[in-house]
C-alpha cells in the first residue's frame, strides 16, 4: 500500500492506494474545487479533460480498461458513459470493445437534453450539476441493441460511494432494459473500498445480476478540513449572451447513441512542425478526440483537452484557467484549464454549435485559436 497526502488551502487529502500505486503520479493530481459538497478535485492526467494529453495515451487507457473487463462480458453490450467527464472515456471503452469483436452500443448521459424522447433520468449526488438524462438512441438499430442488451457497462472516471452507479443502473432497468443479466462498473480510479460492488449487489434491481467492477487504480481517501477555513462556494452562473444555440448534427452525438462513430468530415491542414492543441467542448469530446488522434497518427505533435463545467481554483494541478460564457446559451459558466497558449502554434476548438456561439473574449485571449465546427 502507498500513502500520499496532498495539501491544499482548505485542507489535507490523504490517499491510500492498494492497486496501481506505481502509476499514481502518472495518473492523478489534486486541485481545489469551488464546491462545498467536496472541496477538492481528483484531476486525471490521462482523461484529456483538465490536463492536455497525447491522444495515443488516451487510446492506451481505453484499451487497458476494455481488456480488463473482457472476461466479464456476455451477449450484446450497452456501454453508458457519465457526463461530462466520462463521455469520451465511455466512448473509448466502447470503441475498444468493438475492436475486440464485441457487439456493443454506446450512449452517454447528458446535462443538455435534446428534443428526442428521454429514456431515463438519474442523480449524481456530489456533483455541481446533479441531474443527468439519457435519451433513447436515435438510430433504430442502436436503439434495439441498447434495449435488448444483456450486459450493461457503466463508465465513470472515479467511484467513491457507488451511489451514482446504483442510481443509474436502477433507472435504466426501470425504464425498460429488461434483458440485462450482468453489470460491469468501469472506472479509472475506484476509491470505494468495496462499497461500489456492495451497493450494486444489494440494490433491489441490480442484485439480480452478475456484478463486477474494474479500475486501474484502487484505494481510499480521507479529507481533513483546515480549521477556520470555509469551503469555497459554487460561483454564480455567468449571464449568457444568447438564449439558445442549436447543436450541429445532434443525431451523431454520444448522447444520441452510437455504434460506429462519425468523425469530422473536414480535417484542418496542419503544417509540419506545428504543435497543436485540440480542445473538446463540454460533452462534445469524442469526435474531437478522433480528430486529434487522426492528426497524431499522421505524424503531428498533438495534445487533447476539453472545456469543463467544473469550477476549480488556480493552483496545485491547475496552472492556468479561463472562464467564459458557455457556447450552448444555457446560462452557465464554462472553464478551460491548463492551456498555456504560448506553447501551441494552433488551438483547434471543436464545437457542436456554430462558431458564432463562442465567447469572443475567450477567442481574443487565445489568439491562435480557431473554432472548428463539427461537420459530417
Amino acid at each position: 500500500m502507498t500513502e500520499k497526502t496532498y495539501k491544499i488551502t482548505t485542507g489535507d487529502l490523504t490517499v491510500k492506494v492498494t492497486k496501481g500505486a506505481d502509476r499514481l503520479a502518472d495518473f492523478i493530481d489534486v486541485a481545489q474545487r469551488k464546491n462545498p459538497k467536496r472541496p477538492f478535485l481528483f484531476v486525471s492526467k490521462v482523461l484529456g479533460r483538465h490536463i492536455p494529453v497525447k491522444p495515443s495515451v488516451m487510446a492506451q487507457t481505453y484499451d487497458e480498461l476494455a481488456e480488463g473487463i473482457m472476461a466479464n462480458l456476455s451477449g450484446p453490450i450497452a456501454v453508458v458513459g457519465m457526463a461530462e467527464t466520462a463521455v469520451g472515456l465511455g466512448a473509448g471503452v466502447h470503441q475498444a470493445l468493438l475492436a475486440r469483436g464485441c457487439e456493443s452500443v454506446y450512449l452517454s448521459s447528458t446535462r443538455h437534453p435534446m428534443d428526442s424522447p428521454v429514456f431515463c433520468e438519474f442523480k449524481e449526488e456530489h456533483s455541481h450539476a446533479m441531474s443527468h438524462y439519457l435519451h433513447e438512441p436515435v438510430d433504430e438499430k442502436a436503439k434495439q441493441n441498447f434495449i435488448h442488451a444483456s450486459t450493461l457497462v457503466l463508465v465513470d472516471d472515479e467511484a467513491t460511494t457507488g451511489n451514482t452507479f446504483a442510481n443509474l443502473a436502477k433507472a435504466l432497468a426501470e425504464a425498460g432494459l429488461q434483458d440485462l443479466s450482468s453489470l460491469v462498473a468501469v472506472t479509472l480510479v475506484d476509491w470505494s473500498q468495496g462499497a461500489l460492488l456492495e451497493k450494486l449487489k444489494t440494490n433491489e434491481v441490480t442484485k439480480q445480476w452478475q456484478v463486477h467492477s474494474h479500475a486501474l487504480i484502487e484505494g481510499s481517501w480521507d479529507w481533513q478540513a483546515a480549521g477556520g477555513i470555509a469551503p469555497l462556494a459554487l460561483p454564480s452562473d455567468v449571464q449568457a449572451t444568447q438564449k439558445t444555440a442549436p447543436i450541429l448534427f445532434s443525431e451523431k452525438s454520444c448522447r444520441a447513441g452510437l455504434i460506429e462513430s462519425t468523425p469530422f468530415k473536414t480535417c484542418p491542414t496542419i503544417k509540419a512542425g506545428e504543435k497543436v492543441l485540440v480542445l473538446g467542448s463540454g460533452e462534445f469530446v469524442w469526435q474531437p478526440y478522433l480528430l486529434a488522434k487522426q492528426l497524431e497518427d499522421a505524424g503531428h505533435d498533438v495534445y487533447f483537452s476539453a472545456t469543463s463545467r467544473s469550477p476549480v481554483t488556480d493552483g496545485y494541478a491547475m496552472k492556468h484557467s479561463l472562464a467564459f460564457h458557455d457556447n450552448y446559451g444555457e446560462n452557465f459558466a464554462m472553464y478551460a484549464y491548463n492551456i498555456d497558449a504560448q506553447i501551441y502554434d494552433r488551438i483547434l476548438i471543436c464545437s457542436e454549435t456554430s462558431a458564432q456561439a463562442w465567447d469572443k473574449t475567450l477567442l481574443s485571449t487565445l489568439s491562435q485559436a480557431e473554432v472548428v465546427e463539427y461537420d459530417v
